[in-house]
């Protein structure tokens, strides 16, 4: 059993057995609440309105994909195999060479991977994991000192505020992302 799951603070919330849509009726937002604020917001939402879902089924989920439609279109197809648990696919991911100006301890094995939070696949679990992530847990990384990441390929280009946010977070909750 599959779920989509769209957020979009542009509509009105909806739902049925296997597509969930959460928007500004559920998820209210104000001048002070930024993009970014909203999206995690109504992720978290999320996870209530498939947990209600899998009791009403019976059934877990195997495949859970979401699409934030404010950022990105849907154009990401569920895999056919099997997602495994702790695992984030995505047809957009971002690599980051660690140590840049290090040729010594770079090694290109271990660069930092990372899904577009906006847009990626998860089985049940680890989306239910990522999804209640607290705004205040997110949010507390954005003040600490990042750590400047070189996109890989893109020597001037850094990785993003957001990307380190991620990163952090799917570290800490020993998430794997991985290219469709």
């Amino acid at each position: 059993m599959e779920l989509t799951v769209r957020l979009n603070s542009d509509t009105i919330s909806t739902y049925t057995s296997n597509s969930i849509l959460i928007g500004h009726d559920i998820i209210k937002k104000d001048d002070r609440t930024t993009d970014i604020e909203w999206f995690f917001d109504a992720l978290n939402y999320s996870t209530i309105i498939k947990s209600e879902l899998e009791l009403k089924n019976k059934r877990v989920f195997t495949k859970v994909k979401l699409i934030y439609e404010n950022k990105e279109t849907d154009n990401l197809d569920i895999p056919d195999n099997k997602i495994f648990p702790n695992c984030i696919l995505s047809n957009d991911v971002y690599s980051f060479l660690q140590h840049q100006h290090d040729p010594e301890q770079r090694c290109k094995e271990h660069s930092i991977r990372i899904v577009n939070i906006f847009k990626w696949v998860a089985d049940s679990l680890t989306y239910d994991k990522v999804a209640t992530i607290s705004n205040e847990h997110v949010f507390k990384y954005s003040k600490q000192n990042n750590k400047i990441y070189a996109i890989e390929g893109q020597s001037e280009k850094r990785m993003s505020n957001l990307n380190y946010i991620v990163f952090k977070m799917f570290n800490n909750l020993n998430i794997n992302s991985y290219e469709i």
